[in-house]
């Protein structure tokens, strides 16, 4: 990153170790003021958000946390210098992304790990670490070409062999291999063996099938396997993705400790609490996770006409359109904002997309002597039915438990944060709006 920014010039246009508190619309000037926790304060004909949509931590309200006598650390604010666990006794909380990357690692240091899961995840191989030489020579020799393909013309804007055959329409054998492959390959290949693996049950359920045994033949434990199978559709949660997860419970200093849907309650002095029973660690890994997509938008003070607070206004849920405004707040662009495909996208393409979108509807504005734009609440009310309409039908439908639906987050609504219909469709539907002079927006 820091490359690139050399490289574009940018760094004298960025000021760092400077946070965003608040930004206030001003109907009279038709400006946003922003403040910052510098004592800065600024004045912006635009104001746009690009906080990312898993960059809030979440950090569960532990009691007793100031009396624990040993390190509690979040893998969001991991250390930068080395931190060694030789010999310690470790508790690693959650096993979403973070989690299942930082396990095999700790456990090669810690006397002991202690993980505990309150849901398991399909974990899915990372595949090779690096690209083959061949392929990287390809990718250079075409990189217009294939950068064009995989952002723009696939469904998750990153190159996968899509599958466009319906699963009824492919045979069993074929079925089995193309399943075995794409889990050796690793990474995304595996979600697109068929074209109707979000939303067709049998589809899904071979998924499922397929990855229960894949846990099983790797987990000898025959208790600790099945507990590690989830009993959810494959990817209504975020699959990790990460290297020899499973294998680590097959070490004798590994314990899984299986707290069926409920949380930690407590640490002691010299443990953790659960079920009922104290853990004697001396480290505590917190693998939270984040409070996706709408987290990072809680945490910040912005208000709209009339002073109302855009967090007041998502208490049941994100209402934008198509996740670039929302109402009530002009001149408020987010780029990969809640009800866009965003984090289940490639999210390099999905902010790729925006950033050009919302850079050719300012230009726009200014070529049609437009100084303020807003999205209209019927347009906002269309799209969030849509949302909704898509992810019914689909593995993220509103009795599935994801953290895309808000529930790994205690008290947040039940509500599809993002878009689940594709990048590809996405990107068309912001193509029209834009050809259509910004259709679903209006302006002064």
């Amino acid at each position: 990153i820091r490359r690139v920014a050399e490289k574009c010039d940018v760094l004298q246009d960025i000021t760092f170790e400077t946070r965003v508190e608040g930004a206030a619309w001003d109907a009279t000037c038709g400006r946003w003021l922003v403040n910052t926790d510098k004592g800065l304060q600024l004045s912006a004909q635009f104001l746009v958000t690009a906080a990312g949509g898993i960059s809030h931590k979440y950090l569960p309200d532990l009691p007793g946390r100031s009396k624990f006598e040993g390190r509690v650390l979040h893998t969001h604010d991991w250390p930068k210098e080395d931190t060694d666990f030789s010999g310690r006794r470790v508790a690693l909380v959650g096993v979403g992304s973070s989690g299942v990357q930082i396990l095999p690692e700790i456990a090669k240091q810690a006397s002991h790990v202690y993980v505990f899961m309150r849901t398991p995840n399909y974990v899915l191989p990372k595949g090779r670490e690096e690209a083959s030489p061949e392929y990287q020579r390809l990718v250079k020799k075409h990189y217009k070409e294939f950068l064009k393909h995989s952002h723009q013309e696939t469904t998750v804007g990153v190159d996968v062999n899509e599958d466009p055959r319906f699963m009824a329409d492919i045979l069993p054998e074929e079925l089995t291999a193309s399943l075995e492959a794409r889990y050796k390959e690793g990474n995304f290949q595996l979600q697109f063996f068929c074209a109707d693996s979000f939303f067709n049950p049998d589809a899904n359920m071979l998924a499922q099938s397929f990855l229960h045994n894949k846990i099983r033949e790797t987990v000898r434990d025959p208790v600790v396997a099945e507990a590690l199978c989830p009993k959810y559709a494959f990817q209504s949660k975020r699959p990790p993705g990460g290297n020899n997860f499973y294998e680590s419970f097959n070490r004798p200093n590994v314990t899984l400790v299986n707290l069926n849907g409920s949380s930690i309650e407590a640490l002691a002095p010299a443990g953790i609490v659960a079920l009922g029973e104290t853990t004697p660690v001396d480290d505590v890994i917190l693998a939270t996770g984040f409070d996706n997509t709408t987290g990072a938008f809680s945490a910040l003070s912005i208000s709209g006409t009339d002073g109302q607070q855009l967090k007041d206004l998502w208490t049941e849920g994100p209402k934008t359109y198509l996740g670039l405004g929302t109402v009530g707040f002009p001149n408020l662009f987010m780029i990969t904002g809640p009800q866009s495909p965003g984090v289940l996208t490639n999210v390099i393409a999905a902010i790729e997309h925006h950033v050009d979108w919302i850079g050719d509807c300012m230009k726009w504005m200014q070529s049609n002597s437009k100084s303020v734009i807003e999205a209209t609440a019927d347009a906002q009310k269309a799209w969030g039915e849509h949302v909704n309409k898509v992810a019914e039908k689909t593995v993220f439908n509103s009795s599935s438990v994801s953290a895309y639906r808000g529930h790994n987050i205690p008290g947040k609504a039940n509500a599809m944060l993002v878009y689940p219909g594709g990048l590809l469709r996405y990107r068309n539907k912001c193509s029209k709006v834009a050809a259509n002079s910004y259709e679903g927006f209006q302006f002064k």
